[in-house]
């Protein structure tokens, strides 16, 4: 699987002035065979906001498909 990201993320306004300017966010997508975001699972993060700001992303992302034997199939990943 391969995300397109088609998107850039970036900090707020109100993080930047707060000072914020690095952090993260883990999450576990699911992609299905046709290549598009199923569910998202944010597994933790450095700040709510960042949550918040990849899950949007996410779901303007698309996605090309895993292949097994060169048919495309559904998968779990982390983003």
């Amino acid at each position: 699987m391969k995300i397109q990201q088609t998107t850039n993320l970036g900090f707020s306004t109100a993080s930047v002035a707060r000072g914020v300017i690095q952090g993260s966010t883990r999450v576990v997508i699911s992609i299905g065979a046709d290549g598009k975001l199923r569910e998202c699972l944010v597994l933790g993060y450095t700040q709510p906001e960042f949550a918040d700001v990849a899950v949007a992303a996410l779901k303007q992302w698309t996605f090309i498909p895993a292949r097994w034997q060169g048919e495309p199939v559904g998968t779990v990943d982390r983003a």
